[in-house]
């Protein structure tokens, strides 16, 4: 299945077609509500990206972004407006080569499939050893509950045919 592109703001340069000629499936959203709707859908995305512009500043659409995604963030670069640039995993310069984009697109997206594999991997991990760990807890209640029975019994057999209580414990 092809990887999933998310893209944000006005495609003034053919980026978006440049993608998809290269096999990404790309969701076009001209709005945060649009975007928003995108990130919720049942396929995640492989990552998001945004192209900035004299009148669009990415700030609100980063936001809801990391609220619903964790998603690598790919800023495309159009000015030379001051931008947190810290936020994005990838800032493509205005003028970059196709070939260079696509290159370092699909190297963001590679490794980012390997941290998110890596972590349901994890996860899994963690699952069966909260598994195990109850089940020793479990058998460790048993065994407690069976020794304080068993220190609670008399310790002449006969006392406990006849009904005696055993050895008191100490505290």
């Amino acid at each position: 299945m092809a990887a999933r592109i998310i893209h944000f703001g006005a495609d003034n340069c053919h980026r978006l077609w440049v993608l998809q000629s290269a096999g990404y499936s790309i969701d076009d959203c001209q709005s945060v509500v649009q975007l928003r709707t995108a990130l919720q859908s049942a396929i995640d995305a492989d990552a998001v990206a945004f192209t900035e512009s004299e009148r669009f500043a990415p700030d609100e659409a980063v936001h809801v972004t990391r609220s619903h995604s964790a998603a690598p963030l790919i800023l495309f670069r159009e000015t030379h407006n001051d931008c947190a640039e810290s936020v994005f995993d990838l800032v493509v310069p205005v003028l970059e080569p196709p070939e260079s984009r696509l290159t370092n697109i699909a190297a963001l997206i590679a490794r980012s499939q390997a941290v998110r594999a890596n972590s349901q991997g994890l996860s899994r991990k963690s699952s069966v050893l909260r598994q195990e760990t109850a089940a020793v807890r479990r058998r460790f209640r048993a065994e407690r509950q069976r020794s304080i029975q068993e220190c609670s019994m008399p310790s002449d057999p006969w006392d406990r045919v006849r009904g005696k209580p055993g050895p008191s414990r100490q505290a």
